[in-house]
């Protein structure tokens, strides 16, 4: 056996043990007579119940992080900016239509076309010339949109948001448009990612089709590594800090 054949065969068989272990943790999902995996709750069983998510071993990949003295609110805040984000803070989240209109107004965006998730439906947004973004026949595709979009939770650590998909929250909100803004709520924001998918498997019993995280408007260094922001998602995002989102 040459050293070539003796390498490729410890990798074959360290690969072959690490496949038969994951192929133990996490089995297949159940299949339907139609062939199709399960998607009811019992496919999300092991995501909420999986040891391996628990908080205690969690802990045990390392030390918690701490924010020391710096109040969570303020180091989201100071995180956010730092990645571009703009942060305005809201008495309520009815005061998200008129805030959004100045941030525009002020941005010279005024007149922007302007979508709503259907779950910030029953904010007061007509006034704005606002579409109900969960509509067929909206074009998402239009040049200089705006989405509004609720979040699930914010990370302080990072200055991210985090975004649950539904019917009422579709992701396409999230990146199509060119000015992202979200509603955060305070009580919502947590220090870490492990702290907000701490809430998700506490508060949401199947998990969504998505779960995104952004941080900060898009970008990319891809064309000869000077960055462009927008040319993936967003060229702008903000987020509106409120009591009850």
């Amino acid at each position: 056996m040459s050293a070539r054949d003796d390498i490729l065969g410890r990798i074959r068989a360290a690969l072959g043990s690490e496949r038969a272990q994951l192929a133990a943790r996490f089995p297949a999902p159940a299949q339907t007579k139609g062939g199709g995996a399960s998607a009811g709750p019992n496919a999300n069983a092991a995501f909420a119940s999986d040891a391996s998510f628990s908080a205690a071993s969690c802990a045990a990949r390392g030390p918690a992080i701490s924010l020391g003295d710096v109040d969570i609110v303020t180091r989201f805040v100071a995180k956010a900016q730092q990645v571009s984000a703009t942060c305005t803070p809201i008495a309520t989240a009815a005061d998200a239509p008129a805030a959004v209109d100045a941030y525009l107004r002020d941005a010279g965006l005024a007149g922007a076309p302007l979508v709503v998730a259907a779950a910030l439906e029953a904010l007061p947004w007509r006034m704005h010339g606002a579409l109900p973004g969960a509509l067929p026949g909206v074009d998402l595709r239009r040049d200089g949109l705006v989405s509004v979009t609720p979040s699930f939770a914010a990370i302080a650590e990072t200055g991210s948001v985090m975004c649950l998909s539904s019917t009422a929250t579709p992701t396409s909100l999230n990146f199509v448009a060119a000015t992202h803004v979200v509603l955060v709520n305070r009580s919502a924001i947590v220090a870490t990612i492990e702290d907000a998918w701490a809430r998700v498997r506490a508060s949401v019993p199947v998990l969504p089709r998505a779960v995104n995280v952004i941080t900060g408007p898009s970008r990319t260094a891809d064309v000869e590594q000077t960055v462009q922001v927008g040319v993936h998602g967003p060229q702008r995002v903000l987020v509106l800090i409120c009591d009850d989102a």
